[in-house]
């Protein structure tokens, strides 16, 4: 008996051990034929063709871009020089903003009068929090 077969033996007797008590046990077919569809699933060898074209492509795509930088030079540096002038000068090109007159900050009132002040308030039902600063203990 090879590994395999040693395999699906312990698997068939797991499966057809694993029954729930308040229902009938699996058919023994049943179970051989999910055993073996299991064990041939964890043994099929994994499909790596997907990935493989991923990193051809990615080559690709670097040997292009590479070419391009190496064969037309003069373009590419003459893009990125006007780009650069471009985002350079946009500071310039903007207008200044006005100077405000240095008027004083209004001042708010305090907090404590603030919240006194919207306790008074009669269409105000909201549980507004203590301002005290001591704490209360039992």
């Amino acid at each position: 008996m090879n590994d395999l077969e040693r395999r699906w033996a312990r698997l068939v007797e797991a499966a057809s051990r694993a029954t729930v008590p308040d229902q009938k046990p699996a058919a023994p077919d049943w179970v051989s034929r999910m055993a073996r569809q299991g064990l041939a699933v964890r043994t099929a060898p994994v499909p790596r063709s997907p990935e493989r074209l991923a990193w051809a492509g990615l080559a690709a795509v670097a040997a292009a871009a590479a070419s391009a930088v190496l064969l037309w030079p003069g373009p590419i540096a003459a893009a990125s020089e006007a780009l650069a002038a471009h985002a350079s000068a946009l500071p310039r090109a903007l207008p200044r903003a006005p100077h405000l007159p240095p008027e004083a900050r209004p001042t708010l009132p305090p907090a404590r009068d603030a919240l006194a002040a919207l306790s008074r308030w009669p269409e105000l039902t909201v549980d507004l929090p203590s301002t005290s600063r001591r704490t209360e203990t039992p």
